[in-house]
């Protein structure tokens, strides 16, 4: 309760500047010390991640919206009238923007990173074992080879029982074989679709190019739009558009400098 009737007192002291705590105060300047200049620009960063994960406290400097206009209707009368308010806050708002592009370029870095090992890691597993693959040494192929083999020496002496005997145990050993390779190859597929999901899952996450938070294809269009409506994204995204509009403001400043000087 105290903190939001400080927030709230702290409003109207910024809407009413000639009061103080109920104590009359001069009329305040443009270049006073506690008047917030990046308010009188049009954007005061602060103000856009409170109750956010961004670790920025609230502004302690004065918001007055009286003084707001006067340095507007200023700037209107006179469009050269330059006291470095603008670019004081295109330098804070740069320095915002290339941490957070920072904090994109780490996050989209380890999400290639985790897609590569995933794919490499699948590759090995491939190159490896193959079950279906008869050319690698088996036990129970050469068992049941030497059996058959052993079988046509038999018959081949006359020794026709020994040798329907052996066909007998080579007939097993395949059997066995068939269960061993069938199991096998449950495995892999089941391993295959395992990875193939956790790999499938990397490559559909991203990050916003706008705030850096991590997204997924399978959000729902409902968290989407609450991710893109949310005060952290949407606080880039004015602060990203605000340093913009600095920037093509001081290079039409600069052109119309080169121009009065020709």
């Amino acid at each position: 309760m105290s903190s939001m009737y400080d927030s709230t007192r702290k409003r109207l002291n910024q809407l009413i500047p000639h009061r103080n705590g109920g104590s009359v105060k001069s009329k305040r300047s443009l270049t006073d010390s506690d008047v917030c200049t990046h308010f009188l620009c049009g954007l005061c960063p602060n103000e856009l991640f409170v109750n956010t994960k961004i670790a920025i406290q609230e502004c302690s400097l004065i918001h007055s919206v009286p003084l707001k206009a006067e340095y507007e209707e200023s700037k209107r009368k006179n469009p050269d009238l330059d006291l470095g308010f603008e670019d004081k806050l295109e330098r804070h708002l740069e320095s915002i923007v290339v941490d957070c592009d920072k904090k994109i370029e780490k996050a989209q870095k380890k999400f290639d990173e985790d897609e590569q090992e995933a794919q490499s890691r699948e590759r090995r597993d491939t190159d490896t074992y193959d079950p279906l693959n008869i050319t690698v040494v088996d036990p129970l192929i050469a068992e049941m080879t030497d059996l058959l083999k052993k079988a046509e020496e038999a018959a081949f002496e006359g020794r026709v029982e020994e040798s329907f005997t052996l066909v007998n145990k080579a007939e097993e050993v395949r059997r066995k074989r068939m269960v061993q390779l069938t199991t096998q190859q449950q495995q892999i597929i089941m391993n295959g679709e395992t990875e193939h999901t956790q790999m499938g899952t990397q490559q559909k996450l991203r990050v916003c190019d706008v705030c850096g938070a991590h997204l997924s294809v399978y959000d729902s269009d409902r968290r989407l739009a609450d991710h893109f409506g949310g005060k952290l994204h949407s606080g880039y995204l004015v602060i990203r558009q605000k340093l913009m509009e600095l920037k093509k403001l001081k290079e039409k400043r600069r052109e119309g400098e080169v121009d009065r000087r020709r």
